[in-house]
């Protein structure tokens, strides 16, 4: 049975990442429809939605973490192994699928009052060890992909989940002091050259990129900025190195490995580049 319409005023206050958001039963109730609509429309058109933008999909320690904060109570269900949020431009999206005058009066009651609050009530993300686990684990999996090796991704996610929740998970773990581990020499471009018999860093980075390990593009400032391909990868590693960039975020270089110098020699005994 469908629960009474809610107003705007009537909402609780739910918050994620800053940003007021509403649970599928709750946006349900202020379009008086039943979830199974709300939960229709989207799987109809799941193409028309971006998560992060128009909702956010918590699931393991994100989950965890909402379900525990005391504002959130009753609002998800123990068992649930997901919840879905949604942000004032998804709940627009939705309005405009139900497509009925009573959903977009009800939306411009939204966007004037719940959606434009500034400061919402508290932010579902709080300072938990769930939440930081979660964190830390975004920021590993970014680690990674960016081709960070093992301890260099432990040490940036950790740091990061520092700054992000305050929590270090290091420490709370007694952990001692990571080693890196044992490997192959790191070498920059001009550092290849020198091996290869005093080649330029220059021609150094153009056999790279047209072998295929490296993409070559330019940032907004005009700086040339290389990233290993796929075929680049096993050869390279992304550094750190230990200074901050544009917006606080770190600065990375790429670095070789000494086992990429020998297809790189191959490949200029072959003309590449010369």
């Amino acid at each position: 049975m469908q629960s009474e319409p809610a107003t705007p005023i009537d909402l609780p206050a739910v918050a994620h990442q800053g940003r007021p958001v509403l649970t599928t039963e709750l946006l349900a109730r202020v379009y008086s429809v039943e979830p199974k609509v709300i939960h229709d429309g989207f799987a109809r058109n799941e193409e028309q939605f971006l998560d992060g933008v128009h909702y956010f999909k918590l699931t393991g320690a994100e989950l965890r973490a909402f379900k525990d904060y005391p504002a959130n109570n009753g609002l998800v269900g123990q068992r649930a192994s997901h919840i879905m949020l949604w942000t004032e431009r998804g709940s627009a999206r939705h309005a405009k699928m139900i497509s009925s005058p009573e959903a977009w009066r009800v939306f411009d009651k939204l966007e004037a009052s719940y959606f434009a609050a500034t400061e919402p009530a508290a932010s579902s993300r709080t300072s938990t060890p769930a939440t930081a686990v979660a964190d830390y684990e975004a920021f590993a999996k970014f680690g990674s992909l960016i081709g960070l090796d093992q301890n260099q991704t432990i040490l940036r996610a950790n740091r990061a989940t520092v700054r992000s929740c305050g929590i270090d998970l290091l420490a709370a773990l007694d952990h001692p002091p990571l080693e890196a581990p044992h490997q192959e020499s790191l070498m920059t471009a001009t550092e290849l050259g020198a091996r290869l018999g005093g080649v330029k860093a220059r021609q150094v980075n153009t056999v790279l990129t047209e072998c295929g390990f490296q993409t070559c593009t330019r940032t907004a400032k005009g700086d040339l900025e290389y990233q290993a391909t796929d075929l680049g990868r096993p050869y390279s590693r992304m550094v750190d190195q230990d200074k901050a960039g544009h917006g606080g975020a770190p600065v990375l270089q790429l670095r070789w490995l000494t086992s990429v110098i020998e297809p790189l020699r191959a490949a200029m005994a072959q003309g590449i580049a010369a």
